[in-house]
C-alpha cells in the first residue's frame, strides 16, 4: 500500500538529567563541602613535589627540563627500590 518503510517499536521520552547535569551538581556538592580549593597549594603539600628551572642554559625547552627531571626521578626510585 504504502512504499516506505513502516516503523515498528515503540517511541518514548525519559525526563533523566544528563552526565553533563550530574557532574555540574557533584562539583557544586564538592565546592559546598570542601570549598574552592587551590591547586597551588595542593601541589606543594606533596613530598614528592619539586620545581624545575627550564631558563637554565642546559635545557633546549621546559619539556627537555621536565624529561630531564623524570628520568632523574626515575633513577632515584630505582636506587631506593634495589
Amino acid at each position: 500500500m504504502f512504499d516506505f518503510p513502516r516503523p515498528f517499536g515503540v517511541f518514548c521520552v525519559n525526563d533523566r538529567a544528563t552526565h553533563e547535569d550530574k557532574l555540574q551538581a557533584q562539583v557544586k556538592k564538592a565546592k559546598e563541602l570542601k570549598g574552592i580549593g587551590d591547586l597551588d597549594a595542593l601541589l606543594a603539600e606533596g613530598e614528592h613535589t619539586t620545581t624545575i628551572d627550564h631558563r637554565s642554559q642546559y635545557f633546549s625547552s621546559p619539556f627537555h627540563a621536565i624529561a630531564v627531571q623524570l628520568r632523574n626521578m626515575h633513577r632515584t626510585w630505582h636506587a631506593i627500590d634495589g
